[in-house]
């Protein structure tokens, strides 16, 4: 008479109950390590949309923070004609910066060049113009495409304040389903018109 022992040494194969434990905790150990591969999939996409939101606001705000430090005078927009009526989404200031030319050491002329940025769908679009007239403020003459960033929401808690001598930069970037706001405050070393 053979023990149970012998009995289940001599059996060589597997009990249905054994192989339905097998494919169950497999199972289990699959849907685990399916569940951590799509959590970190999809955390690494929301810092992915972070960071691009990030480093798109901060260089738009870096090159405006540039162009005011360089002024050497800010214009509301509303001085310029037709400016708000063809740009309804500006930025609400326009930089002047004089640009001399010299020659035989005197200053031969003075070229003034006006910049603004305006919001064109989700993009921050630059656009500028040159005269030799510093009092020529004519809002149609103001062209270019030039693209500083895209996925803007807005900007339109951008101002000058005349009193503190500062302008307030605030853009809302487009970040996944939300935004994310950028904002600094750039004291002026130039005149306010």
């Amino acid at each position: 008479m053979l023990s149970s022992k012998g009995r289940y040494l001599d059996n060589k194969g597997f009990f249905l109950l054994e192989i339905l434990l097998s494919v169950s905790l497999i199972c289990i150990l699959l849907s685990s390590v399916y569940s951590i591969v799509r959590f970190t999939y999809n955390t690494t996409m929301q810092s992915d949309e972070i960071d691009t939101a990030l480093l798109n606001g901060r260089y738009a705000i870096e090159y405006i923070k540039d162009e005011v430090m360089s002024a050497d005078k800010i214009y509301f927009s509303s001085r310029f004609t037709n400016l708000d009526y063809n740009y309804p989404k500006n930025i609400g200031f326009v930089i002047m910066e004089k640009e001399l030319k010299f020659g035989n050491g005197k200053i031969d002329s003075i070229n003034y060049n006006y910049r603004t940025y305006y919001q064109k769908n989700d993009e921050l679009i630059r656009i500028a113009y040159n005269t030799p007239n510093d009092s020529l403020f004519e809002g149609n003459l103001f062209s270019g495409h030039n693209q500083i960033c895209s996925g803007i929401i807005s900007f339109e808690d951008s101002n000058l304040d005349i009193g503190n001598n500062v302008v307030n930069l605030s853009i809302h970037m487009a970040q996944g389903n939300g935004s994310l706001s950028l904002e600094t405050t750039i004291n002026l070393r130039c005149p306010i018109e």
